[in-house]
């Protein structure tokens, strides 16, 4: 049995009050197990620093060699994820994206 000790995890929890206490039982067994949270926003910190990922959204930090498509509004990710795009961000990603590509 592999086992990952004294990881630092993020949780972002969006939408109702089931997904919330979800993401409390979540947070509860993962403390009991020896991880650390912390937010997401010091989790992607030091990915952004990288010029590898990206930050689309506020709720997601991407590897752009893992990009495969943008469309209008979201991203398709090698893995089959969608993640999704604000209006107001999708020219900076475009432009991301075609700067990574272009190398």
């Amino acid at each position: 049995e592999h086992r990952w000790n004294n990881m630092r995890i993020a949780i972002y929890t969006l939408g109702c009050k089931v997904n919330q206490y979800e993401t409390q039982a979540m947070e509860t067994i993962l403390r009991q197990r020896g991880h650390e949270l912390v937010p997401f926003s010091e989790v992607a910190k030091p990915l952004l620093a990288d010029g590898r990922f990206l930050q689309p959204h506020r709720s997601y930090v991407v590897s752009l060699p893992a990009v495969r498509q943008l469309t209008a509004g979201e991203l398709l990710m090698a893995s089959g994820a969608r993640v999704p795009i604000p209006r107001g961000r999708e020219s900076a990603v475009r432009d991301a994206i075609q700067t990574w590509f272009r190398g």
